[in-house]
């Protein structure tokens, strides 16, 4: 996927839900196809702290891995709009569940994450392991 598609895929994402985010709050996407799976990263919140959505699928030799992505970002749409409706209670579970759409198997998982917490735990777990050598 282009990175342009991926920066208007994001773009139109928070201008979809923008009167959701609070403030401070976007919608980052990444994008990864190691030609084993296409994977599609969803971050909502700030860069400190985000619920992040992981989904992917595992591509065929006829599928093109570009209509994978926007197959997964038209899942995205609506489960980000369930997320935001039960206030940011409704989603899926931490480890990956299987969901069929438009004919293709999908893997989804969401979890929450302290990007400056867990900065911090690896410090002071090298810092201990340094104690430990």
């Amino acid at each position: 996927m282009t990175e342009q598609l991926q920066q208007d895929a994001a773009k139109l994402l928070n201008e979809t839900f923008g009167k959701k985010l609070e403030s401070g709050e976007s919608i980052r996407l990444e994008v990864e196809n190691n030609g084993q799976e296409v994977m599609l990263r969803a971050y909502v919140g700030t860069l400190q702290r985000a619920h992040f959505f992981e989904l992917k699928t595992t591509p065929t030799e006829a599928d093109d891995p570009e209509e994978l992505v926007l197959l997964l970002i038209d899942f995205l749409g609506p489960s980000l709009n369930t997320f935001f409706r039960q206030d940011r209670r409704g989603g899926f579970s931490l480890a990956f569940t299987k969901r069929e759409f438009e004919g293709t198997t999908l893997w989804v998982r969401q979890e929450y994450r302290d990007f400056e917490a867990e900065r911090m735990a690896d410090e002071l777990l090298a810092a201990d392991a340094k104690k430990l050598i």
